[in-house]
């Protein structure tokens, strides 16, 4: 995984491709949940990420997301791959377990950024492949997502959240 100097190599790994899509597929290679049965698509493939900690490739099944906030061209962010991203993200403010396991679906109560704040409980879906965290516009919009690093760790059925550093 990743470009080079930054590549990743992964042994014994299987990459399914399907002749025939019956949806609209999308993602991040190997960034996707383990499913607990009745997806045929996935089989008994780990997804790559699983895979990579099992053969010890990486620290621990989890990935950090940072988006940097404005870019216009160029470099929009960081993907790191077996932790947290401590060049980019601080300490991790808090995890939210995943509400759905199939998909990154979680439940939060309140809300806060700069003077704004909302105390309802939203259900919202966290995108990694597009930066999006889908939910009701006025709580949930690009800036807030691109506001936090995401750390997804799919082992413990969760996502965090931490400030990027120097915000």
């Amino acid at each position: 995984l990743g470009l080079s100097p930054n590549l990743l190599p992964i042994p014994n790994t299987i990459i399914e491709q399907d002749a025939q899509l019956l949806y609209y597929a999308d993602g991040l290679l190997g960034l996707g949940l383990q499913h607990d049965g009745g997806y045929g698509f996935i089989g008994n493939n780990l997804p790559i990420l699983v895979n990579a900690y099992n053969q010890g490739v990486v620290d621990q099944p989890v990935y950090t997301i940072y988006l940097r906030k404005n870019i216009q061209n160029g470099d929009a962010g960081v993907i790191t791959y077996g932790g947290v991203d401590s060049t980019n993200c601080g300490s991790v403010i808090a995890y939210q377990p995943l509400v759905k396991y199939e998909n990154y679906i979680l439940a939060f109560s309140g809300v806060s950024y700069g003077s704004y704040a909302n105390s309802s409980t939203y259900t919202t879906l966290v995108d990694a492949t597009s930066g999006y965290i889908a939910g009701p516009p006025s709580v949930i919009e690009s800036p807030f997502a691109q506001s936090y690093c995401h750390i997804y760790d799919p082992g413990n059925k969760r996502l965090g959240f931490a400030l990027p550093k120097g915000q």
